[in-house]
């Protein structure tokens, strides 16, 4: 009992010392108040931690003109959508892929124009030693010869060109210089690019030509087809065969056949680039 008294008489002492004070012009309980109120103000304000909150942002509505950092649909004209994802496949470029082959195609190239020169020569001295006819019918003779050519000789074709030369023993050797002719126009080909497939089965007017690490638009006019490397192919033995258009078509013919093209189509490449353009709608 004696503790629960002087504690209730400190209490009233405390009570009536409080009393007495003036807190509206008591400087110290002023101070005292600011320091408490600056103080909280401390504990209530931010930590100097940087807060990081990530978002997911929407897929229905991509467009610049719309930034939010949450989710939410925005609904569009269906024949808006469709037109809009038309375009944007439209606009998306054939994929093509530089192969780097121009030294060993050139190469083949010249060795079997070299092959059919020589064939051609072996035949026809072959016969004259045997004192034959030039046109007889040996047929096994035959299939040994062109089975060794990895250009399908038609026996017509090949009959043809024995007649030509035998009529004409200049043309053998102007077959010769068919070699660094056909190198020379394959070389810049092959640098300009050779493309697999018909222009009117690309469906644009630019590609997109892929080599290494680049991507390089190309208008299509610049490339070349197979068509075209044949048409230059018949000019350039037209010409170093003097006029002689039988055996010219038949050697470009066979020499445009070993021509590959550099640059080939790459559909999953450009399938995923569809994708990404119709997903961006």
């Amino acid at each position: 009992m004696t503790k629960m008294a002087d504690f209730f008489a400190r209490v009233r002492r405390f009570y009536r010392r409080l009393k007495g004070i003036d807190f509206e012009k008591s400087i110290t309980i002023k101070v005292v108040l600011l320091l408490g109120l600056i103080l909280a103000v401390t504990l209530l304000a931010p930590s100097q931690n940087q807060l990081k909150i990530h978002y997911d942002v929407g897929t229905i509505w991509t467009h610049d003109d719309v930034i939010a950092p949450f989710s939410f649909p925005i609904y569009k004209d269906p024949a808006e959508y469709e037109k809009e994802v038309k375009a944007a496949v439209d606009n998306v470029k054939p994929v093509f892929d530089r192969v780097e082959i121009e030294r060993y195609r050139l190469d083949s190239v010249a060795a079997f124009i070299s092959q059919i020169q020589g064939a051609l020569e072996l035949q026809l001295k072959t016969e004259r030693e045997r004192n034959k006819r030039l046109f007889v019918n040996d047929s096994v003779a035959l299939y040994n010869i062109l089975q060794n050519f990895s250009y399908r000789f038609s026996s017509s074709d090949w009959h043809q060109l024995l007649v030509n030369i035998y009529h004409n023993p200049l043309t053998l050797r102007r077959i010769g210089s068919l070699i660094p002719a056909v190198t020379s126009i394959l070389a810049s080909d092959y640098q300009t690019g050779i493309i697999d497939r018909p222009r009117d089965q690309v469906g644009s007017s630019v590609i997109v030509v892929r080599h290494r690490n680049s991507e390089t638009p190309v208008p299509l006019e610049q490339v070349l087809t197979l068509q075209d490397i044949t048409n230059q192919l018949d000019l350039a033995a037209l010409s170093i065969l003097k006029g002689d258009t039988t055996t010219g078509q038949i050697l470009s013919s066979a020499v445009a056949s070993q021509v590959l093209p550099n640059l080939s189509y790459n559909r999953n490449q450009t399938q995923r680039e569809i994708n990404a353009a119709v997903e961006g709608k």
